[in-house]
């Protein structure tokens, strides 16, 4: 009997349920692991383009001048100390470690760091100064006992031009970083750094219950890899999915660089700090920002108060918060002593430092007139935008102390003349340049220097009043055999008319007339109607010629008027032509740029400076010898209290109205020229006695002055003349003065006759020279 199949068993549905359950999670799993590895391609991808290569790009550098120095040089001490102050040099009684000084009374021993200038390095080195008044005597080499021939200074940074990042650094290598800094570091932020991957699930851990019990994020547990990753790729939002992300981010790191590469990317790129635009990015621009020394010089506390910013650095920024960035600090000390990074002896001392913040760092807004003209000048050679250029070196003329003097002797000056005369809204400008090699030194543009709007120094076009008159009389005393000093000129009423029939009248400032006057005295008490007549001898054109030679740019209207210095220039363009006047009549074109280096320290550009002779050497001298009268006797001679025992040389000048009080003068290394006024134009009830010559004497004794040497030079002798006419006479006689003149333009005098002979009259060097164009 055949038996009856049996029905099959269905399967319990729960089995079947969990078989697809589990191919399902099979194909999410696969899905989210294919998801997870090509957004982990993704992020590698990020890594790649923010590593590889150069890290970032590092804000291009704009610098001061490099001061040199050499035996004999003409150079006060305290000129020298200045800069080493500019610098951030230490005064010590004993200059072991670079960035440090002493000073006795006629020496200055100096540890200077180790530097870049322009395709050349310089050593770390000791070396000590001897100064015998206003010149520096010798330099010896403390090491080997060496007498130096020359011997730089590093340059003061004065700006890091922002770029489209936003973020500025010195990028600093790892083995240059103080191991204090990393060791107390990585005990305060990651002490577990070299043996987790990336991220610590224990820290993490711990800080997730303490969230999950105050409802909300209050702590973290990120490694110094976390913190990276945090500074680079993500924002600050706080949630799981971007905690998720920092995570991933973290290991990729951790496998794609070394640990020591790693702690170096993080130590230049940390957030600490904001520099008006610019983020303060990696320890060693923040030594500079906050303590205006090289990374290497940091001192304990100076390295707990960094490491202490890296919490929070706006919630523990010294400068704003100094009680909470303190206490931090101290708290990091206490750390550092507990783990012996340092002894008891140095916490102690440590413990009871201030702050000191002092930056090196220019402040954003800083030096804004000065770097208006670099910008300008580069401008004029250049095309390309140099702020978007990683790394260049600027290298321009800047004198930090020539113009934090200037600054400081406009701005206090303008505070005392608002105070004590009926002006108001009073303005001024000042540029400062050496007059030997054209190179700027200083440039103010207005009373306030954080000011960065119209700059007055190089755009204000004013009338220059009887700035003018020292052209005059180069321009006279070229005409050899015709005028000297002595020469008398008529100081009567005149009255001129131009061709569209008007009638200028001029008269003296003192509204008095002296019969006759001779140049040098004309020149000394600024008469003008001499000048005038002078002028109309010598002609217009002749005059316009001069002022062409000597640096004069753009057109003005030749009418006598402009013998009164009835046409308009800026402070910059004055200071060009007396840059001639003081250079021995040789012009050299005023210049800001030096050089402009590469990141690789290669030049790509270099400043080559042809010289003009404008006037003859002689004739600069001689107008030299008058301006140097006229600071001694004439309308500057409170410079001769003010400042005693310099010689000093210049010219003061007032418009009508008293609108512009002007002065332009040098001593042995510079030409200052100072401008006050008001924007509207009104009157500032100044002449340039009372107010831009106070400010030149406030600078000349901050800056410390050097006397000009007042000997006569080659083909210029002493000559005697009648006080009375003018006329050559004899040494000896009566009513007689002795004046430098001319060599080959003296003629033979006697106290008998007051009608010598003159010499052949010979063609001066000045046709000569001219003649060849």
């Amino acid at each position: 009997m055949a038996s009856k199949s049996q029905p099959k068993k269905s399967q319990p549905k729960s089995r079947t349920w969990l078989r697809k359950t589990a191919i399902l999670l099979s194909k999410l799993f696969i899905i989210g692991i294919t998801l997870i590895a090509a957004y982990a391609i993704y992020l590698d991808s990020k890594i790649d383009q923010k590593f590889s290569g150069d890290h970032w790009q590092i804000p291009a550098k704009v610098y001061a001048q490099s001061l040199t120095l050499f035996p004999k040089k003409r150079i006060a001490r305290n000129q020298v100390i200045n800069e080493l102050e500019a610098l951030n040099y230490r005064r010590v009684s004993n200059p072991t470690s670079p960035g440090e000084y002493s000073i006795s009374k006629t020496k200055i021993d100096i540890n200077r760091r180790s530097f870049s200038y322009i395709e050349t390095t310089y050593p770390q080195q000791r070396v000590m100064m001897r100064f015998n008044g206003n010149y520096l005597e010798s330099m010896t080499d403390l090491k080997t006992r060496q007498s130096l021939a020359q011997f730089s200074i590093e340059p003061k940074l004065l700006k890091r031009i922002s770029n489209s990042s936003k973020e500025d650094r010195i990028f600093v290598p790892r083995e240059q970083i103080p191991e204090l800094l990393v060791a107390t570091l990585l005990h305060i932020e990651d002490r577990n750094f070299y043996q987790h991957q990336g991220i610590a699930p224990l820290s993490i851990l711990r800080a997730l219950v303490a969230n999950i019990k105050a409802g909300r994020t209050v702590q973290g547990g990120s490694t110094l890899t976390q913190q990276l990753v945090k500074n680079v790729f993500l924002t600050r939002e706080r949630s799981i999915l971007r905690k998720a992300k920092e995570a991933l981010y973290s290991l990729l790191i951790e496998f794609k660089y070394s640990k020591d590469e790693l702690l170096e990317i993080y130590l230049n790129e940390v957030f600490l700090g904001q520099n008006g635009p610019l983020s303060v990015n990696g320890f060693g621009l923040a030594s500079e920002f906050y303590f205006a020394r090289p990374i290497d010089e940091l001192t304990p506390d100076q390295i707990a108060l960094l490491v202490a910013i890296i919490k929070g650095p706006s919630y523990y920024s010294p400068s704003r918060y100094p009680e909470r960035a303190l206490e931090r600090r101290d708290f990091i000390l206490r750390q550092m002593v507990k783990q012996d990074f340092i002894s008891a002896q140095q916490y102690q001392r440590a413990a009871k430092s201030p702050l000191g913040l002092k930056s090196s760092v220019a402040k954003h807004g800083q030096f804004h007139g000065f770097m208006s003209l670099v910008k300008r000048e580069l401008g004029t050679r250049f095309t390309q935008d140099f702020s978007n250029t990683s790394g260049i070196s600027i290298y321009t003329t800047l004198d930090s102390n020539a113009q934090r003097f200037a600054q400081q002797s406009l701005t206090n000056r303008i505070k005392t003349l608002e105070k004590s005369s009926k002006t108001n809204k009073l303005q001024g400008a000042v540029v400062v340049a050496n007059y030997r090699n054209g190179q700027i030194k200083a440039i103010v543009e207005g009373k306030d220097a954080n000011y960065a709007g119209f700059n007055r120094a190089l755009n204000a076009q004013r009338p220059i009043g009887s700035l003018i008159k020292p052209f005059i009389v180069a321009s006279a005393l070229e005409e050899m055999g015709q005028y000297n000093l002595a020469t008398m000129l008529d100081d009567k009423a005149i009255s001129l008319t131009n061709n569209e029939g008007e009638v200028w009248k001029p008269l003296n400032y003192d509204k008095k007339f002296r019969g006759q006057a001779n140049i040098l005295d004309s020149l000394t008490y600024s008469y003008n109607i001499p000048m005038v007549n002078l002028g109309m001898d010598v002609g217009l054109d002749t005059i316009s010629y001069a002022l062409e030679r000597a640096g004069w740019q753009g057109d003005f209207t030749r009418r006598p008027s402009m013998l009164l210095g009835a046409i308009e220039a800026s402070p910059w363009m004055v200071t060009q032509l007396y840059q001639s006047l003081a250079n021995n009549g040789e012009q050299r074109t005023l210049h800001a740029v030096l050089a402009v280096t590469t990141q690789n320290e290669e030049t790509f550009y270099a400043y080559e400076n042809l010289p003009v002779q404008a006037i003859t050497p002689q004739v600069s001298y001689l107008t030299r010898y008058a301006l140097n009268k006229v600071t001694s006797k004439g309308t500057a001679r409170s410079l001769r209290w003010k400042n005693k025992g310099l010689a000093l040389a210049g010219k003061t000048g007032t418009t009508d109205d008293l609108r512009d009080s002007w002065y332009a003068g040098f001593d042995n290394n510079e030409a200052t020229v100072v401008w006050l006024g008001r924007d509207d134009n009104k009157s500032i009830a100044l002449t340039g006695s009372t107010g831009a010559l106070t400010v030149y004497s406030d600078f000349v004794k901050q800056r410390g002055g050097v006397s000009l040497p007042l000997g006569n030079p080659a083909s210029v002798a002493t000559a005697y003349f009648n006080k009375t006419t003018g006329e050559a006479s004899a040494k000896g006689c009566d009513n007689v003065i002795a004046l430098p003149a001319l060599e080959n333009a003296i003629v033979t005098g006697s106290c008998d006759s007051q009608t010598p002979t003159p010499q052949t009259k010979k063609k001066s060097v000045f046709d000569d020279f001219f003649g060849l164009f």
